[in-house]
């Protein structure tokens, strides 16, 4: 359904978006109609309709490295900020901006965990 409206008047804010699977993220999101931030430091919304937590790190990339038990403290530090802490920290900034309250009742989860399906 590439080319269609379903994200129309929708805000989406994808990270790790400059490249690779971010990028063609913001690509699809952007030709079904969203509004998509890429870098949004200090800036704030009044609604957030989609959070695409995108960025990764693997420090090891392409270096010969021989076990996780020979991987240096520095790296695996780096992989928990980026790979795990910085996903956990953008739900926590963003996810209020995200839900609407129906009936007294926020509707949290049920659009947080639906998958974005690109056809």
């Amino acid at each position: 359904m590439i080319g269609g409206k379903r994200f129309q008047g929708k805000v989406a804010i994808v990270s790790g978006s400059t490249q690779g699977i971010g990028y063609t993220i913001v690509h699809h999101l952007g030709l079904e109609g969203a509004s998509v931030v890429v870098s949004y430091h200090n800036k704030k919304f009044e609604k957030i309709d989609v959070i695409v937590s995108n960025a990764a790190v693997n420090p090891m990339a392409g270096k010969n490295a021989t076990t996780i038990m020979g991987t240096q403290e520095s790296i695996l530090n780096k992989m928990w900020e980026v790979n795990i802490k910085a996903h956990i920290l953008l739900m926590q900034l963003d996810a209020p901006y995200c839900f609407e309250e129906i009936n007294g009742v926020r509707d949290e989860w049920v659009e947080f965990v639906k998958p974005l399906i690109i056809d």
